[in-house]
């Protein structure tokens, strides 16, 4: 679900400013699209609410801090030089990093069985490239869009292993076929 709202973010950016903000926030459609890359990485730190409660709240506190640590220095360096292009990167970098930090702390106290990380690179493998693209090519045509959507979408959901996606998908492209048959 993230991944798929991410994508929708990173492609339809423009699309998305326009409606909500107004045509002179156009160039922001790169920032948009790196703080796109935040909802993956958010999906990724859920289990910080086992490990919270587990640890009575400490991992969360000891986290937060290293986090902000973290999003801090990434801020001094890049702001100054890439100004709001280099403030979304540090936050999106610190998410990374507390969505690595989360996932390795719940993995040593309870295995790899709930951490899923073959999906985590699939839609990394999605999300990822397409942002840059958006960066660095933001005046793309919402055609020439709408079918990168659809592309790293139908990646992402046949990419994604034990999820409800592609049976939904395969249910959905039976029902099509069956009525054209009827046709």
């Amino acid at each position: 679900t993230c991944g798929t709202a991410s994508l929708g973010l990173v492609w339809l950016a423009p699309e998305l400013l326009r409606f909500g903000f107004g045509a002179g926030y156009a160039g922001s459609v790169g920032v948009l699209s790196i703080l796109a890359l935040m909802l993956p990485t958010m999906a990724l730190s859920l289990h910080n609410h086992l490990l919270q409660i587990v640890t009575d709240s400490r991992f969360n506190r000891d986290s937060t801090l290293a986090g902000l640590v973290v999003l801090m220095l990434a801020a001094v360096l890049l702001v100054p030089r890439f100004g709001i292009t280099g403030a979304a990167v540090a936050r999106v970098s610190a998410l990374f990093f507390l969505s690595v930090l989360t996932s390795a702390v719940f993995f040593k106290r309870f295995g790899p069985a709930g951490l899923g990380l073959g999906n985590v690179a699939v839609v990394a493998l999605a999300v990822m490239p397409s942002a840059v693209f958006m960066l660095h090519a933001p005046h793309v045509g919402v055609f020439f869009r709408t079918v990168f959507l659809v592309l790293t979408l139908t990646g992402v959901i046949f990419g994604v292993r034990n999820g409800q996606s592609r049976i939904v998908v395969l249910a959905l492209w039976d029902m099509l076929r069956a009525r054209k048959t009827q046709l």
